[in-house]
């Protein structure tokens, strides 16, 4: 009876066996992979901040006239200090990630952990079968059998059993060297969130002395207030000035699009009258020469696209709202669109697009094909370029270096020139501003979020 025990035994014993735990594992291993991605963009993006905060810092330091010094100052720390709060937001982040980290190594060290226990109870009640039945020796079960098959048989379990015994203890011990290993990425990964931990407490200490300092601006601004209301009122001025010649650029290039289309159309029909009339004329030479003059459509001699172009144009831009590229490679937005409350008097300033901190002179590329409809230049935005995509006008200014010039056709992401620089009227920032006709949008609800465009990156 021992050797049909061993045998059911074995055959039980193979049946637990046969329930691993990869699948949990390339699911777990996928999770951790996806978690490491992230921190890498995450920590990437703090690089990048990190960057633009010491190019700020270096603006402080190098100002030098008391009154533009300290408004200019006061502006660059506008900027620092939302560079600041994206940088605890990805420092926070960073920690949610890393806490999702340690779940998911958690998990699967429990399920290692339960694993182990399992093979370890099996090994015991091997060894409790071995125990309780004695050990007879192989050569005894082999020359009792009653038969050679019986004896052929009985060889066949006793090997399979003693493979079985030895792989329990090979899963064993490979399972604890598994769990070993989690144990000291899971330290690894708490010594992680105890750095980022760390790495908050002094972003958020460096951004209270960053705002310790506004505020002292502030103050001295404050004492300043005649001068102070003065640039804000030329600023106000500024800003709409540059709305109107916007709006007027924009009616009067429709106004001529308009009066183009409209004179390729009464060519158009005309040709196609006399095409018609040319195919009554008796003469056949005379009828040839008529139908060959008047068979080429026509078409506008100017560089204006023509109203199929700029309706294909708008169509596409319109589809793709939401999903259009930034227009510099890294930065963040430090100023938003609409109505600016000044901190200082709580008045407001109306503000047509989004300002983007990014290095000085970055390449700044076309987030959207067009053609480029308008080059210029503008108080308190600097050079500008407007990009015609049909209804929609895109605005690009605040930039220190324009390298398209006026109806040429551009693709989305070529480069149009470069943002501002220190000298630029606000500083390093390239301004975004979106057209709908003379109605003027918010570009954060058609370019991508941040997050996406750093993935793609």
């Amino acid at each position: 009876m021992k050797p049909n025990y061993i045998v059911s035994l074995f055959l039980v014993l193979t049946v637990c066996l046969i329930l691993p735990l990869d699948g949990y594992s390339q699911d777990f291993n996928r999770i951790r992979e996806e978690l490491r991605k992230r921190q890498q963009e995450t920590n990437q993006e703090i690089r990048t901040l990190t960057e633009l905060i010491l190019g700020y810092e270096q603006q402080i330091r190098e100002s030098d006239n008391r009154y533009e010094s300290l408004y200019r100052e006061f502006q660059a720390l506008e900027r620092e200090i939302a560079v600041r709060d994206a940088m605890i937001k990805n420092l926070q982040d960073q920690g949610r990630q890393i806490g999702e980290q340690i779940q998911v190594l958690q998990r699967d060290y429990n399920a290692n952990k339960a694993e182990l226990e399992r093979l370890i109870e099996n090994y015991k009640q091997s060894l409790t079968y071995l125990y309780k039945h004695g050990r007879v020796p192989e050569f005894a079960y082999l020359f009792t059998s009653g038969s050679f098959n019986q004896m052929m048989v009985r060889a066949f379990y006793l090997r399979r059993f003693e493979e079985h015994r030895t792989r329990q203890a090979t899963q064993i011990e490979t399972v604890q060297q598994e769990l070993k290993r989690k144990e000291e990425e899971m330290i690894a990964a708490r010594e992680d969130i105890q750095k980022n931990v760390d790495e908050v407490r002094e972003a958020r200490t460096k951004l209270a002395d960053t705002r310790r300092r506004q505020n002292q601006n502030i103050t001295q601004l404050q004492q300043n207030r005649r001068q102070m209301q003065d640039k804000l009122s030329q600023t106000r001025r500024d800003v709409e000035n540059f709305n109107k010649v916007l709006n007027e650029t924009i009616v009067e290039l429709d106004r001529v699009q308009r009066l183009e289309t409209e004179r390729i159309r009464a060519l158009e029909e005309e040709r196609l009258r006399r095409l018609a009339a040319a195919q009554n004329i008796t003469d056949a030479v005379e009828r040839e020469a008529a139908i060959e003059r008047y068979s080429t459509p026509v078409t506008s001699p100017s560089a204006l696209p023509s109203a199929e172009a700029l309706a294909a144009l708008e169509a596409n831009f319109l589809a793709s709202k939401g999903k259009l590229s930034w227009p510099v490679a890294k930065g963040v937005i430090s100023v938003p669109f609409g109505d600016k409350v000044h901190p200082v008097y709580r008045t407001r300033v109306p503000n047509p697009g989004i300002e983007i901190s990014t290095d000085a002179n970055s390449p700044v590329q076309a987030i959207h094909e067009g053609y480029v409809s308008l080059v210029a230049q503008a108080a308190d935005f600097d050079n500008f370029v407007m990009i015609n995509h049909g209804r929609y006008r895109t605005i690009y200014a605040n930039l220190s270096e324009v390298l398209v010039t006026e109806h040429m056709y551009i693709r989305a992401g070529d480069i149009l020139g470069r943002s501002g620089s220190e000298n630029s009227s606000k500083g390093t920032t390239v301004v975004l501003i979106l057209k709908d006709g003379i109605t003027t949008l918010d570009p954060t609800q058609w370019i991508l979020p941040k997050q996406q465009i750093q993935a793609s990156n």
